[in-house]
């Protein structure tokens, strides 16, 4: 997580996170881990397969989640028959510059 955040945000930047967020990148890390030693890591999910999930589905979204995620969010929840939103304030990341 080191390597990808200080590529990311610039050297030394991870070993400077606050400590919560410092916490949540490497819980992140699992994801990665697991995201790259998929056989198909990105498989091909169509909009109309998720029109047809008719399981109820909860979408979270913080309210300073980067913009790419609420777009992403937005999109499910039009598509997906039974799902709700909700945005939590002040939720999301915000790593300082």
């Amino acid at each position: 997580m080191r390597i990808m955040v200080d590529g990311v945000m610039g050297k030394g930047r991870f070993d400077n996170l606050p400590p919560e967020a410092r916490a949540a990148a490497m819980q992140n890390s699992r994801f990665f881990k697991a995201n790259t030693l998929s056989s198909d890591p990105f498989p091909n999910l169509s909009k109309d397969k998720v029109r047809r999930l008719r399981i109820p589905t909860l979408i979270i979204t913080g309210e300073n989640t980067i913009k790419i995620h609420k777009l992403v969010n937005e999109e499910l929840a039009r598509l997906l028959p039974k799902a709700e939103q909700a945005i939590i304030p002040k939720g999301g990341t915000r790593f300082a510059a």
